[in-house]
């Protein structure tokens, strides 16, 4: 790339290299440390998001259920509050 590339006049050649530098820096276990720990801080945030999107999940499957179930058998405007009943005990969950 020439230096006048856009790409190139964004970054310096600190910000280019600084993640080479620390790791050439490091030892090799200090660096294969510092990634285990980075992989697993990702791991824990991807499962504690799935955890959380499964209760969503969950908490949707219910207020389906719920809608279907009373579905036909009360009129619009008790529905709608029954509704708006189940979404709130939704929102209040923390979801």
């Amino acid at each position: 790339m020439s230096a006048s590339s856009p790409k190139e006049a964004r970054h310096s050649p600190l910000y280019k290299n600084s993640f080479h530098l620390l790791l050439k820096s490091q030892p090799a276990s200090t660096q294969n440390e510092m990634i285990l720990n980075l992989l697993m801080r990702i791991d824990g945030k991807l499962t504690e998001q799935a955890m959380k999107i499964t209760k969503i999940e969950e908490k949707l499957h219910q207020l389906a259920a719920f809608v279907h179930q009373n579905k036909g058998t009360k009129t619009p405007t008790s529905e709608a509050q029954a509704t708006a009943a189940m979404t709130n005990s939704f929102v209040t969950s923390g979801y």
